[in-house]
């Protein structure tokens, strides 16, 4: 019909978090159809609220969470949090975080925003210019978030550093 895509209806973000066990154990749900649902339920999280929700409903059924399952919730709340902002891909390493936005998301020097605007391509690259040694922009709508060397990141560290960076750079209609 000529209307925009909803950026979050069209955007599936391919998370890797490098050294990082994030599934729901035989153990925990041993039948494979309940796991096959829950893994489905996980995958459309969207928010925090709805995260939590789900994460409640695992627990009264199935009893406490396992390291592996939190990681998994955390997985799927950052999934969400990079659905927003029109990342599509995420790849974490133990020294930065790589996010690549799809080019709906981010808006470029001498381009309109629409409704679809997530990000603020020059905001990035004054953010890079100012801190080069925390972040980088790079080909391909690719940005960098380099973490402290003397820190070890988990999974509510990277959530936290990408939330704020993102903050940063975040596009704000005038």
């Amino acid at each position: 019909k000529g209307d925009e895509p909803i950026l979050e209806d069209i955007i599936d973000p391919d998370v890797r978090i490098v050294g990082t066990d994030a599934f729901i154990p035989e153990t925990y749900v041993p039948d494979i159809g309940e796991r096959l649902v829950l893994y489905q339920r996980l995958s459309n999280i969207r928010n925090d609220d709805e995260a939590f929700d789900l994460q409640r409903e695992i627990e009264d059924r199935f009893g406490p969470c396992s390291i592996e399952v939190d990681n998994l919730m955390l997985l799927m709340r950052y999934r969400g949090l990079l659905r927003s902002y029109g990342v599509v891909k995420a790849e974490v390493t133990p020294i930065k975080a790589s996010l690549t936005f799809s080019p709906l998301a981010l808006l470029r020097d001498g381009y309109k925003p629409n409704s679809n605007t997530r990000v603020d391509g020059l905001k990035a690259l004054k953010l890079v210019q100012k801190l080069p040694h925390q972040y980088r922009f790079g080909r391909g709508n690719t940005f960098s978030i380099i973490f402290a060397k003397d820190e070890e990141m988990t999974i509510p560290d990277v959530f936290r550093i990408t939330q704020q960076a993102l903050r940063l750079v975040e596009y704000q209609a005038n």
